[in-house]
């Protein structure tokens, strides 16, 4: 009984040795994080053209033709009345990044662009590969003709839509 006794004893004091040798103290730390994210918000903010109907048709010494722009923050419209084959005038828009993370234009679409009148864009100012900084604007100018197919007295509509994307992103 007295070897078990001892062995009981060397066996309480042999764990009790480990755990002081094992014993540490433990703590737990948290980092917390917190992300918030930009946006992008390209707008239209004005829209004007060389022929607004009170002047001289661009190239010529006549007051004939007209072309009216109006615009929403999303997209342009534009309307040529009383033209002529040959008239042409250029429509110029601004896009403002109202966003907090720059844009990159990467397409423009013309709706709705009637078989009479030809479209080119006179300027880099609004193309694809276009940069807008967060608070910034850029404008482009677009030179619309009147083919020899347009009809008497008719008035032709289009519109003009401009995509962007972040300016990180459009390339990928």
């Amino acid at each position: 009984m007295k070897k078990s006794w001892l062995l009981a004893l060397i066996v309480v004091v042999s764990l009790g040795v480990i755990g002081v040798g094992l014993a540490a103290w433990t703590e737990t730390i948290t980092i917390a994080g917190s992300v918030t994210t930009g946006d992008i918000n390209p707008d239209f903010t004005s829209a004007s053209t060389d022929d607004p109907g009170t002047t001289i048709d661009p190239g010529t010494d006549k007051n004939v033709g007209m072309t009216e722009v109006s615009f929403s923050a999303d997209a342009a419209t534009v309307t040529v009345t009383n033209a002529y084959p040959g008239y042409h005038s250029d429509v110029t828009l601004t896009v403002k990044n109202n966003g907090s993370v720059p844009i990159e234009i990467t397409d423009y679409s013309i709706d709705s662009l009637p078989d009479e009148i030809s479209l080119t864009s006179s300027d880099s100012g609004l193309v694809p590969g276009t940069v807008i900084g967060a608070g910034e604007s850029k404008s482009g100018t677009f030179t619309q003709t009147v083919n020899d197919g347009a009809a008497e007295s008719s008035n032709y509509t289009y519109g003009i839509t401009i995509t962007a994307e972040q300016w990180n992103h459009a390339s990928l």
